[in-house]
């Protein structure tokens, strides 16, 4: 079962708004601790952009959660961004939601 593989340690920061200034509002409602799994699905440098370079990679979370596209994530100490809309995976055999998937960008420490 894919619930058995989530097992490292996150933190899931919910969209939040600014407050006029530019800095973001948040409090402990915004911030979500569950488990998941990070895996990098492509990188790239631009041949022109020095040593500048970007990961996407893919996270997997439980059943459930409650990802969106305004959404970051952290993991191991990394903030990725939530690009586009997280899915529910639905496992054909059960006709259930097994987990949610989810397009994440490095965004910086």
């Amino acid at each position: 079962m894919i619930a058995d593989l989530l097992n490292r340690a996150c933190t899931i920061t919910k969209g939040v708004d600014s407050d006029g200034y530019g800095l973001d509002i948040l409090d402990d409602a915004d911030l979500i601790d569950t488990v998941c799994e990070l895996q990098q699905r492509n990188r790239s440098e631009a041949g022109d952009a020095g040593e500048i370079s970007l990961s996407d990679w893919v996270v997997f979370l439980p059943a459930g959660t409650d990802l969106r596209t305004a959404d970051k994530i952290t993991v191991d100490g990394e903030t990725f961004e939530v690009i586009g809309e997280p899915w529910p995976a639905r496992n054909p055999r059960t006709q259930l939601d097994s987990h949610v998937e989810a397009t994440v960008r490095r965004t910086g420490p």
